[in-house]
């Protein structure tokens, strides 16, 4: 029920950080924003850097276990982007989506008219051209979301937030 509060944070609207106490292992609190990454950071590496404390499994190993449900070779092939295309894709998102940090808001881009969102159809296209992506659509801001209960890193949740401009790009082509 903190849905819209945290995206106006996100959007820079709600100054109220998500986490802004945090229970430490020792069983004392922390509103100190550096005592709480280092919580965070020592508690969620364990899941987001796996293979730290022991060696990753090897490709042959992998394939071994699982190539009988590798998917056979399809070439994919996509239509050129259009403003139309955008345009849709943007129909489909809420005005209440968090911006990203580029700081584009879907009712802003909603608001464009087609010969801009025919530039962002040019962009798309030459991204996908070149496999070259823009550092700023590249980037995400990572917040942590309480799972209801309880004050200590376990009980909160990683998400991240990317750019709109990437979520108009990678609905587009999901669908």
């Amino acid at each position: 029920n903190t849905r819209k509060r945290t995206y106006a944070f996100v959007r820079g609207e709600d100054r109220t950080p998500s986490c802004t106490i945090l229970q430490k292992p020792d069983g004392n609190l922390t509103g100190n924003v550096h005592e709480i990454d280092e919580v965070l950071q020592e508690e969620w590496m364990k899941t987001f850097r796996l293979y730290d404390s022991y060696p990753a499994p090897s490709w042959e190993a992998f394939t071994t276990r699982y190539r009988h449900l590798f998917p056979g070779y399809m070439p994919y092939e996509s239509p050129t982007f259009t403003a139309e295309m955008i345009q849709e894709a943007l129909r489909h998102m809420s005005n209440d989506s968090s911006c990203g940090v580029d700081g584009w808001r879907v009712c802003e881009l909603k608001c464009l008219p087609l010969q801009i969102l025919e530039r962002l159809a040019h962009l798309y296209n030459t991204v996908e051209r070149t496999g070259m992506l823009p550092q700023a659509l590249a980037n995400g801001l990572i917040t942590m979301l309480s799972k209801g209960e309880g004050l200590g890193a376990k009980d909160l949740r990683p998400i991240t937030v990317t750019s709109v401009l990437y979520r108009i790009w990678s609905a587009t082509r999901v669908k």
